[in-house]
């Protein structure tokens, strides 16, 4: 009988009203092992000394990838920040300034698993996202087209180079028009496959009763996260010697970070591969998943062998650093981190 793959259990925990956190729990208690093995809980907060909790939660997604554009632009995005209360006005001025033109892509400064990204193609789209997210930073980044990944890095201090932990490729669900079925009834049909009815039904909300025409390509997801449609796949067979020298490159130029998943956008696999043309749209601390377990090839079991391998490479790369006088965060500084992920101005719950 064939186990379970771990994105089909993802789905089966949300769907099926299941508490998400059971997935976790044979993770969890490897993190405490792992604790009580180091006599530090919390030392994995130490593997990215220059991230606030070692990127445990993403409070200021700007630090590292502002740090990385000042250092290596050409590797970026173009990014900007926005503070809290920006207008549609403001965030058009800032365009304008960047040299930047519609499409851009829009998410809050703090914010996990793709809640609130979204990509924006014109001024009334604009200010609607700037007034919905008013009481939150934003990042204003440069819509990039190509394929997207998710590069998994991580270095030893002790160690002049790092290596890519994993790679997962992301592609991005779509329906096609048959010419008589709406958007509404194509997405209900596919349910089955995609397993976000609900999702998709309110993204597509404005041309749920149009009718593509037959052969039409309606995109479903343009946002490279799993919780927002995406389908993940392994992709072990891009890690060449050119990717990991170059990916090692940036994440040295970052400072202070040695552990985490880039979010990045290639113009095709092989340019991935000779490690050129690369645009990073996130940085990731230590809360990243190695996202190629999500491939639906494989099975649970796989899954938890490579979660519990990178948080004991986590623990590894933390008992460095401590060695060279980075410390921990303490429960108290967590706690305040938390607090202000979670704060009475957090984001919706549900992607808008």
């Amino acid at each position: 009988m064939r186990v379970l793959g771990a994105a089909k259990v993802r789905r089966m925990l949300r769907w099926e009203f299941w508490p998400l956190w059971l997935f976790y729990l044979p993770v969890a208690a490897w993190i405490l092992l792992l604790g009580l093995r180091y006599r530090s809980p919390l030392l994995f907060t130490a593997a990215n000394p220059g991230m606030p909790v070692g990127g445990l939660m993403d409070i200021d997604k700007s630090a590292n990838l502002l740090a990385l554009q000042r250092a290596i632009p050409q590797a970026v995005a173009k990014t900007r920040l926005l503070p809290a209360g920006s207008s549609g006005a403001d965030a058009l001025t800032t365009m304008t300034e960047a040299g930047l033109n519609f499409p851009v892509v829009l998410k809050p400064n703090s914010g996990q698993r793709g809640l609130g990204v979204e990509v924006v193609a014109n001024r009334p789209t604009l200010d609607a996202y700037c007034a919905r997210y008013s009481g939150h930073a934003l990042l204003l980044q440069e819509y990039v087209a190509g394929e997207e990944f998710g590069v998994f890095y991580m270095r030893e201090p002790d160690n002049p180079a790092g290596q890519i932990f994993s790679i997962n490729k992301k592609t991005f669900p779509s329906l096609r028009g048959d010419g008589t079925s709406s958007v509404e009834q194509l997405i209900l049909a596919a349910a089955p496959t995609h397993c976000r009815p609900a999702h998709f039904l309110r993204v597509h909300a404005e041309r749920l009763a149009q009718v593509p025409a037959q052969g039409t390509e309606i995109p479903l997801v343009e946002v490279g996260s799993h919780c927002r449609g995406a389908v993940f796949f392994d992709g072990a067979e891009l890690i060449t010697p050119a990717l990991e020298a170059q990916i090692d490159t940036l994440s040295k130029a970052i400072g202070g970070y040695y552990f985490g998943r880039y979010d990045l956008r290639a113009p095709t696999a092989e340019d991935l591969r000779a490690g050129r043309n690369i645009k990073v749209l996130e940085v990731n601390g230590v809360s990243s998943e190695s996202a190629n377990i999500y491939d639906p090839a494989y099975g649970l079991l796989h899954a938890y062998r490579v979660l519990l391998a990178q948080w004991s490479m986590a623990f590894r790369v933390g008992a460095q650093c401590r060695r060279r006088g980075h410390r921990p965060a303490s429960w108290r500084e967590l706690w305040r981190s938390g607090a202000r992920l979670n704060s009475p101005r957090r984001l919706h719950r549900r992607p808008k």
